[in-house]
């Protein structure tokens, strides 16, 4: 089978082959106007082209006219095709002029024209559609995840703030009670030093050393310690043991303790345990009210307090209380409680040591 480029040349060929080939290889278009066997109406149309390497080869021709071959031509084709052979003319001494045939109307060789089929439309159709879809799924998922990620973040801030108020609100309750403790504390403090006042505006008879009174029949037998303080309420450094002294009595509540008190004036094992000490010396009393411990005014071990005729030892093995006058005490600690009546009962005599 001849190549292009040699049927190009091959003065045999037909001429619907030339015609073709011109379409589809337009570098070949100057060997086409060259051949022999190029047809006229090819040639003209070759001619209009502007070529100049067709058009050289058109002039090399010189007044070579082809014989005509008969074509049909189909304004929707896009190539002529040849009808039936006409017989060869009988050559003529002076050749009458052939009219030269319009070119069959084609599409430009360098952009063929291509028509759309019903099928590419549909296709192109169901590409179109299925892009669509997907596109809207698309966003469809980007706003629906938007949207999610934008509640949960309402959430999240909602439980904050929640947490924040909580907080706040606790705050504000435990400055609430801090508060209402240190007035309350305050009170009683202010409660004890005016009853303090009042009973010291009340005559008495203080000795010389101001430790203690005696009273019209009686001499201070068992005197605090010179370097006794005036505390009229105070608590042991542990918080277990708070006390209220006046010139009358002394008053002391312990919080907790190991001993048994069952059926001790009255009482069966309090919670708290209170002991009052005065004129009737020391006993168990479940009807007085406790004295506040914990956080007060701590009377330091190996010190004392005295107010009246009643003086208070502090030591790191219980607190002692006694009547300087008659001498009856109590001793008194987590450990045990026990009774005297000679003043103030020592360390070394406590049951529990």
């Amino acid at each position: 089978m001849a190549t292009p480029e040699e049927l190009a040349s091959d003065p045999q060929a037909s001429g619907q082959d030339l015609y073709q080939l011109a379409i589809d290889r337009p570098d070949l278009r100057a060997a086409i106007a060259a051949n022999p066997a190029a047809y006229a109406g090819l040639l003209d149309w070759l001619g209009g082209l502007g070529d100049p390497e067709v058009d050289a080869a058109l002039a090399a021709r010189g007044g070579e006219v082809p014989a005509e071959e008969a074509y049909a031509a189909d304004p929707d084709s896009a190539a002529a095709v040849p009808a039936a052979s006409v017989p060869a003319q009988e050559p003529v001494t002076t050749p009458a002029p052939v009219p030269t045939p319009a070119p069959v109307p084609v599409a430009s060789p360098e952009a063929p024209v291509k028509s759309s089929s019903p099928i590419m439309k549909v296709l192109l159709g169901a590409v179109t559609a299925v892009a669509l879809v997907a596109i809207g799924a698309v966003l469809w998922l980007v706003l629906g995840e938007s949207k999610d990620q934008a509640e949960a973040d309402l959430v999240a801030q909602s439980q904050e703030e929640k947490q924040d108020t909580r907080k706040h609100e606790q705050s504000s309750e435990a400055e609430a009670a801090a508060k209402q403790k240190a007035e309350r504390e305050k009170a009683e403090l202010e409660k004890a030093e005016k009853e303090n006042e009042a009973k010291e505006k009340q005559p008495s008879t203080l000795t010389s050393d101001g430790h203690g009174t005696s009273s019209t029949d009686g001499t201070v037998k068992y005197p605090a310690p010179p370097s006794s303080v005036a505390a009229s309420y105070f608590v042991m450094p542990s918080g277990n043991i708070g006390c209220n002294m006046t010139s009358t009595g002394t008053t002391c509540t312990i919080y907790e303790y190991h001993f048994d008190v069952n059926n001790i004036g009255g009482c069966n094992n309090p919670r708290p345990l209170t002991i009052v000490l005065d004129a009737n010396g020391p006993r168990l009393d479940c009807n007085v009210s406790s004295v506040a411990g914990g956080d007060g005014p701590p009377l330091l071990y190996n010190t004392s307090s005295a107010m009246g005729n009643y003086a208070c030892q502090s030591t790191a093995d219980g607190l002692t209380c006694w009547n300087t006058v008659t001498g009856s005490s109590f001793a008194l600690a987590k450990e045990g409680y026990v009774t005297g009546s000679s003043g103030e009962i020592a360390q070394s005599a406590f049951p529990w040591n």
